[in-house]
């Protein structure tokens, strides 16, 4: 519960913040204001990904 939590009040932050995106996954958000496509990491985890 207490990532949860953490989560929660970081969301909060964020709007407080004017922050318009927050990442709560590996990745990274697009290169650029105009990207159109997330620039991610790929690796085998979850396994369901490799499989």
């Amino acid at each position: 519960m207490a990532h949860h939590d953490t989560f929660q009040d970081t969301v909060r932050l964020a709007v407080k913040l004017g922050v318009e995106h927050v990442t709560a996954f590996a990745g990274c958000p697009g290169e650029s204001e105009h990207s159109l496509n997330p620039v991610s990491v790929t690796c085998p985890w979850p396994t369901e990904f490799s499989e």
